[in-house]
């Protein structure tokens, strides 16, 4: 797997965030990120510095400015993860249960890609 920032060196760098945004324990959204050594030392900053340029960068879906994740992106994922029945297995994963997790989430970010490509979190009602 490449590094999601460079595209040219091998990922080994492994990170996911979960941002919590509303009451209930389903109300959350979460950002993989794969990097290279190279890529994963550059961004280590601080994390106020870290939170300001995400929100700069803006929705990390769609780019709306000013959030991590847009209330239609995080609708959509939350309803496409349960479609695919994306959860998290309790203890240490297995291997098996690791590629399962990593194809899902595979299918989830083309999903989305394609769905905010189609005009997703832009469409009336939204």
């Amino acid at each position: 797997m490449l590094c999601d920032r460079c595209n040219r060196s091998q990922a080994t760098v492994f990170s996911t965030a979960v941002f919590y945004h509303g009451e209930h324990p389903g109300d959350c959204t979460s950002r993989q990120r794969n990097l290279c050594l190279v890529c994963a030392d550059s961004e280590d900053q601080d994390p106020a510095s870290k939170m300001a340029a995400a929100l700069e960068a803006g929705c990390y879906y769609c780019g709306k400015k000013g959030v991590l994740v847009c209330s239609p992106c995080a609708a959509e994922l939350r309803r496409i993860n349960e479609e695919k029945g994306y959860s998290l297995p309790k203890g240490r994963p297995t291997r098996e249960e690791m590629r399962h997790i990593a194809k899902i989430r595979e299918e989830v970010a083309e999903h989305m890609k394609k769905w905010v490509a189609e005009g997703g979190p832009d469409q009336p009602g939204r």
